[in-house]
């Protein structure tokens, strides 16, 4: 294996990588009931003991 294909190998390996990471972040985001937890993670700094 040359160089050339390892640079090649590991940028497709990255950007492979990347779209997953970006498509799981996106699903945590907009699954059904994030909304809620999130709204509700947005008032704990409000909240007075």
């Amino acid at each position: 294996m040359e160089y050339q294909d390892v640079v090649q190998f590991s940028g497709v390996f990255g950007l492979l990588l990347f779209i997953a990471l970006f498509g799981a972040v996106l699903y945590w985001v907009l699954k059904p009931g994030a909304k809620e937890r999130f709204e509700a993670d947005a008032q704990i700094p409000l909240k007075e003991d």
